[in-house]
């Protein structure tokens, strides 16, 4: 219990923190709403009295335009506050679905990659679309808690009287009914009418959880096939070439059918117990309306009380069936919250600096930054700018406007920094957590300054896990990574992938702008851009493009769809315009042709010469522009060398994939 508390009181907190507010005004509007049938029941019975007493028109007229007044002003508070409280809950929502989505950005890609983190982002996404579960249910339980709880006072505050108007009959039966044994009685029956409705409520509320919890695993594919598959344009090409159209339809027939046992549970849960509810309420309202029936006869109280007490004691019913039915709710959803709360808690021991919070900024010889004469207060464009956000000493570019705003920019420029910097893998081991295999074993080789590196080996050698811990994604189980002699993990983290412009094999763009897409920014600098796009070889397809075009139809039906070619050469781009020191290409053309490959890598030959360029491939074009190639085969380093000398081992690893390329690059 004490847990449960904890958790819904951490629940609670979060609520506040995304919309603050937003708890009092839900307060406010539940008491507003609580009241206001309480204004009729109550006024209703003074009026019928006050009929049967002999007012006069005047008195009669003065009571129902006081009723008329009060319902409007409370009525027009409670509107009042339900907008506002519709406001504010539209804010919580937003705010904490990108509360949900921004975790997913904060956290570091070790926790985003893996299986743990991704199910229980999951979990969170399904438990809310089966039946509400998580901070939903707890939003509407705190509401509805409240009123309750207002409704309770309210009632036994109009009703609590008929306990104590007790007195003789005109005959046995009346007598009975006027006794205290009546009022007894009647008091034993309201609260086992209550302790009944808590019962069915509680079991009935934890047995619906339980069927809904058997539904989310089957909503989970359900979702997924309508929402990533179905209903995206990209999967038509498939469903129709490969007729999956029969396999989806039998899969969700499958699907519905599993479906149908919770279902059925359902129904008969919901039957079974508002069954055994509406008996308890049956016997309870028969034994209400006799007892003031009778006391109403006997002259106890006037006939119109009847109205007062008959209607405040269904009220007080009400609020404590309402009652117990949110407690069991809370309760119920206590593990969804947990599973929120764990989510948005995870992450919050890494601090800035190296890959684990630790050390300062990256500092070290020539790569401290220094601001420049003259900048006054110039910031460079786009999400990144250049390397001089990297902490490297950098130089102002001349002033130009950025397109298609109309407003001034300035962009820094990577100076001949590519000669100041030295990487060095050092003994590095790495596993992938949940697998036992090495993905780098014992890994050692030094990356001189402006040296242009290719890094070649068969699918699932270690190339990309290689430069995922060159970027700080992961750390290395063993062995040291050093950037001019200091461990990579002692540096500032952002400073040190500031210092690499990356082309992952399984890069994203988005439905955004062609500028947006290189900057990662609504801001932009459009001579940049061109000229990252005419180097990345998308220069024929720009000509009929406006960097504002839209790439995809998500959101514009004016929007372009590109090539898988096309693709890669953007993201080749959003590289270069980052304007790095370091160029790192993992597997840049895997989209492109043989020639088209090879007019790539020719400007990235041309690009990369005040960089320090990586080229990481299976595809051995990429070689003959590099002074040195890496052989890795299992995770290890088996063979170094320049192109001419590697062929002339003819048992080597890189003599057989060249000449299993050979006839390509001829």
């Amino acid at each position: 219990m004490r847990k449960n508390l904890k958790v819904i009181a951490g629940g609670i907190r979060l609520i506040e923190g995304l919309a603050p507010g937003f708890l009092p005004c839900c307060v406010l509007q539940a008491c507003m709403t609580a009241l206001s049938p309480f204004i009729n029941i109550y006024l209703s019975a003074a009026l019928v009295n006050g009929l049967l007493a002999g007012w006069d028109m005047a008195r009669l007229l003065e009571g129902v335009l006081l009723m008329a007044v009060l319902n409007l002003v409370c009525g027009g508070l409670g509107a009042w506050m339900e907008r506002l409280v519709n406001v504010k809950q539209n804010v919580l929502f937003q705010q904490y679905d990108w509360r949900l989505d921004s975790k997913m950005m904060e956290l570091s890609y070790r926790e985003v990659e893996s299986y743990e983190v991704q199910a229980l982002r999951e979990r969170i996404r399904q438990m809310a679309n089966v039946n509400g579960m998580g901070l939903w249910n707890l939003v509407n339980p705190v509401k509805a808690l409240v009123n309750s709880v207002f409704t309770i006072l309210f009632a036994v505050a109009i009703f609590c009287e008929i306990f104590v108007q007790c007195g003789p009959g005109a005959g046995a039966l009346t007598g009975f009914f006027c006794s205290v044994w009546a009022s007894a009685g009647l008091a034993a029956l309201i609260l086992g009418n209550v302790c009944v409705n808590l019962y069915t409520v509680s079991r009935s509320t934890k047995k619906v959880f339980a069927a809904y919890a058997g539904l989310v695993p089957i909503n989970q594919v359900y979702s997924y096939y309508l929402e990533n598959y179905i209903d995206t344009y990209h999967s038509g090409k498939d469903i129709r070439l490969y007729r999956q159209g029969d396999l989806i339809r039998s899969e969700m027939g499958q699907l519905l059918e599993r479906g149908r046992t919770p279902m059925k549970r359902l129904k008969g849960i919901e039957f079974r117990y508002s069954g055994l509810g509406s008996l308890a309420g049956f016997a309870m309202n028969l034994s209400i309306y006799l007892t003031v029936g009778m006391r109403a006869l006997a002259g106890l109280f006037p006939v119109g009380s009847i109205v007062q007490y008959v209607g405040g004691i269904g009220q007080f019913v009400s609020g404590f069936t309402t009652f117990a039915a949110q407690i069991t709710l809370l309760n119920s959803n206590v593990e969804a919250l947990e599973v929120i709360l764990q989510y948005l808690g995870m992450g919050k021991e890494t601090g800035k600096g190296g890959l684990t919070g630790r050390g300062d900024s990256l500092e070290k010889d020539n790569l401290t930054e220094k601001e420049p004469e003259g900048r006054g207060n110039g910031s460079s464009v786009g999400s990144e700018g250049a390397a001089g956000s990297a902490g490297l000493q950098l130089r102002p570019a001349e002033s130009r406007s950025a397109e298609p705003q109309s407003m001034e920019s300035r962009y820094m420029e990577p100076v001949d920094v590519a000669e100041s910097l030295e990487i060095e893998f050092r003994g590095v081991s790495f596993t992938y957590p949940g697998t036992e295999s090495k993905a780098l074993d014992n890994l050692s080789f030094a990356i001189r300054p402006g040296e242009k590196l290719a890094v070649v080996g068969v699918n699932g050698s270690g190339k990309t896990t290689m430069i995922k811990l060159l970027c700080g994604l992961y750390e290395p189980d063993r062995g040291e990574i050093l950037v001019n002699g200091e461990d990579i993990r002692e540096l500032d983290q952002e400073a040190c992938r500031k210092l690499f412009g990356v082309v992952f094999q399984d890069f994203q763009l988005f439905s955004f702008g062609l500028g947006q897409n290189l900057a990662g920014s609504r801001i932009y600098d459009g001579e940049r851009a061109r000229a990252a796009l005419e180097e990345a070889g998308f220069g024929a397809r720009l000509a009929g493009m406006d960097l504002e075009t839209s790439l995809y139809k998500d959101f514009d039906p004016q929007g372009v769809e590109i090539s898988g070619g096309e693709a890669q050469k953007i993201a080749i781009a959003r590289a270069l315009y980052r304007q790095a020191p370091i160029l790192i290409l993992d597997e840049p053309t895997a989209a492109l042709d043989p020639q088209a490959e090879y007019e790539v890598y020719e400007k990235l030959n041309h690009i990369s010469e005040n960089r320090t360029a990586i080229f990481i491939s299976h595809r051995m074009s990429s070689c003959r522009f590099c002074g040195r190639i890496l052989v890795l085969d299992g995770g290890r380093l088996v063979q170094e060398g320049s192109h001419e000398e590697l062929l002339r081992d003819s048992g080597g690893r890189y003599f057989a994939l060249w000449h299993a390329q050979e006839q390509y690059y001829r």
